[in-house]
């Protein structure tokens, strides 16, 4: 444990910490547009892939075309 609280505190005194803080909140805000992205087009997906499973279960012989 002492080990981890010295890997922080050196963090903390460096300004590498203030990049590692940059690029987490980058890949934060790059989450967050993803979340958004498939929840915008969520729907569209969900058809998408409803039309698949109702072609797939209108021909089950497999001479569907």
């Amino acid at each position: 444990m002492k080990r981890i609280t010295d890997v922080f505190r050196r963090l903390w005194n460096e300004d590498e910490a203030e990049v590692a803080i940059e690029y987490g909140l980058l890949v934060a805000l790059v989450a967050l547009a993803l979340v958004a992205v498939f929840n915008l087009f969520a729907d569209e997906i969900g058809n998408f892939f409803q039309k698949i499973t109702n072609r797939i279960a209108n021909c089950p012989d497999g001479t569907c075309n």
